[in-house]
């Protein structure tokens, strides 16, 4: 490349002989190289989504931050409101065609029965669709709420449901127990009745004759068993006797 005249060279690069001066402005003040209104970058844009930018005095514009960020216009789809229904179509419910079907109840205790001994009466409910029912504890016919105790429905293997109920008390003589089932089920009402089974107490007077009539039998035993005795003594004896003779 050919360096102009009067210009000089440095080993690093070229530096033309009438350099600007750092800090003068290359462009002079007050002109206008660029129209004003003009838009400073060409092409065929969408004035829509075309960023606009500030411009500084001069004419020079600032490509920095936009000033305003780009705006897009979306198309609107235009619906029909003819296409809809006034009302929507009303979904008729699902058929269920499956019959409730009746629970059985049984009432057992938790340990074996003993009088004044605390203990726990069960209910216990099965076989049942669908699973709602209420349980009912009565004592001597009148309703008992007090300390009785649910679990939830237990699902089974064939579509039925399970449930048990608990109630605490002690055993005495004359009281009985029902456990009442409502379900859709059934006609009316399950009640299920149960009974302590205890055994009175022996008297005194039937203790005194049960040990009587064992002495009495001791007494008779030990006699007949002396009695044997003495016999086989006098026969041993006996015997030898007629030997000698």
């Amino acid at each position: 490349m050919a360096i102009p005249e009067g210009s000089r060279w440095n080993s690093k690069f070229w530096c033309p002989s009438n350099p600007i001066p750092v800090g003068s402005n290359p462009i002079p003040v007050g002109s206008n190289p660029i129209p004003v209104g003009s838009d400073p970058i060409p092409g065929d844009f969408n004035p829509k989504i075309q960023p606009q930018f500030q411009k500084v005095p001069g004419g020079i514009p600032n490509f920095g931050v936009p000033q305003t960020q780009p705006q897009l216009v979306p198309t609107q789809p235009q619906l029909d409101p003819t296409q809809f229904p006034a009302t929507p179509p009303q979904i008729p419910p699902f058929p269920d065609s499956r019959p409730p079907e009746p629970p059985e109840v049984a009432v057992f205790p938790k340990h074996p029965v003993e009088d004044e001994e605390p203990n726990i009466l069960i209910c216990s409910v099965t076989k049942f669709w669908p699973a709602a029912l209420g349980v009912t504890w009565l004592r001597n016919g009148a309703p008992v709420t007090r300390g009785v105790l649910e679990t939830p429905f237990y699902p089974d293997r064939d579509f039925t449901f399970r449930k048990f109920s608990y109630l605490p008390f002690v055993p005495a003589p004359g009281d009985y127990y029902d456990c009442q089932v409502e379900h859709e089920g059934l006609a009316k009402p399950a009640k299920m009745h149960w009974e302590p089974q205890i055994l009175a107490p022996a008297s005194e007077a039937t203790e005194t004759a049960i040990c009587a009539l064992g002495l009495a039998v001791g007494i008779v035993g030990i006699t007949a068993g002396t009695i044997l005795i003495i016999r086989g003594m006098k026969l041993g004896r006996a015997r030898p006797e007629r030997g000698v003779l």
